[in-house]
């Protein structure tokens, strides 16, 4: 029980996170990742480059040149599309109060089921 518990608010937490796309050319895209800081080390992230290869990954380091993630190393100026996951409060409190009250119809049932 408490493993499902566990397992289940880890599903929230996550579920509950989209993907948002940054709306910029690629110019000034590439641009704003320099030097404003649109994103940041411990971003969840999915880059396009300019050769059409899709990168999804954990950013651990940015450079004025290079994002670099496990395994992964994206340069600056081929980047064209970025989105970046975000937490949404709204989506995360419908999802834990439909599962809660799925929970307690389910709890509710089960002396139903155990007097047959």
């Amino acid at each position: 029980m408490k493993a499902a518990f566990v397992f289940l608010m880890v599903f929230v937490v996550y579920g509950c996170t989209s993907l948002r796309p940054i709306e910029l050319s690629p110019l000034d895209l590439q641009a704003k990742i320099v030097e404003e800081n649109i994103i940041q080390i411990g971003d969840e992230v999915k880059l396009v480059t300019s050769n059409g290869i899709h990168h999804e990954f954990t950013i651990e380091s940015i450079s004025s040149s290079v994002i670099k993630g496990k395994n992964t190393e994206v340069l600056v100026k081929d980047i064209v599309a970025i989105e970046t996951r975000e937490f949404s409060g709204g989506k995360t409190s419908l999802l834990v109060g439909g599962s809660f009250l799925t929970l307690w119809i389910f709890i509710a049932a089960i002396p139903a089921v155990v007097v047959l």
